[in-house]
C-alpha cells in the first residue's frame, strides 16, 4: 500500500502508527496489518485518536476533511482486504457499514477493554450484551437500516479509536 502517499496526497503531516507486527492478533501475524492511532492535518489537528469533536453519544460520526479523503482512499486501495476505523467498516468487496459504537454511551468509549478479551483486560459479558443490543438497535433505526453480525459488532468496538487497515494476504 502506498500509505505514506495517500497521506501526503491528501494534506495529512503526521501519522501515529501502534501496531504492525504482533504474534498475538490473527491480522496482525505476518505484518499483513497496521493500526494506526492518530494522523495529523498540516493543522496539526489530531483526528481519529481517543474521541475528536467529531463524536457524540448515539449520532454517527463523519471523518472531516482531510481524514475523510485519507481514510476513503485507504478503503478503496486495490490491496485492502479490509479496514475498520471509528466511522465505518469498509470489507473486501469495497462494502462501507457505518460503525455504530456511539450507541454505547460516552462514558464507556474510554473502556480500555476489547470485545472479547479474557479477563480483565476483555469486556464482560453482560456489557457484551448490553453494548451489542444497544448498536445492533441504532444500526436497525439507520437509513437504510442496517443488520449486524456479531462479528460487525465486536469490530465496530474494537476499532472504536483507531484505523486497522490489512492487506491482501499474498
Amino acid at each position: 500500500m502506498k500509505f505514506s502517499e495517500i497521506a501526503k496526497e491528501t494534506d495529512i503531516s503526521s501519522i501515529g502508527l501502534s501496531s504492525v507486527l504482533r504474534e498475538d492478533g490473527s491480522s496482525h501475524k505476518g505484518g499483513y496489518s497496521f493500526d494506526v492511532s492518530y494522523v495529523k492535518d498540516q493543522n496539526g489537528k489530531t483526528s481519529i485518536i481517543k474521541y475528536n469533536d467529531d463524536f457524540r453519544d448515539g449520532v454517527i460520526p463523519e471523518p472531516k476533511s482531510p481524514l475523510d479523503q485519507f481514510l476513503d482512499r485507504i478503503s478503496n486501495e486495490p490491496s485492502n482486504k479490509f479496514s475498520y476505523n471509528p466511522y465505518y467498516m469498509v470489507d473486501g468487496n469495497g462494502n462501507r457499514t457505518p460503525n455504530f459504537f456511539t450507541a454505547v454511551g460516552k462514558d464507556n468509549w474510554q473502556l480500555n477493554k476489547d470485545w472479547d478479551s479474557k479477563g480483565d483486560i476483555g469486556l464482560s459479558a453482560d456489557q457484551r450484551k448490553e453494548f451489542s443490543k444497544l448498536m445492533r438497535d441504532m444500526a436497525l433505526k439507520h437509513d437504510p437500516p442496517v443488520t449486524l453480525t456479531d462479528d460487525n459488532v465486536k469490530q465496530m468496538w474494537n476499532h472504536r479509536h483507531h484505523l486497522h487497515v490489512t492487506e491482501i494476504n499474498k
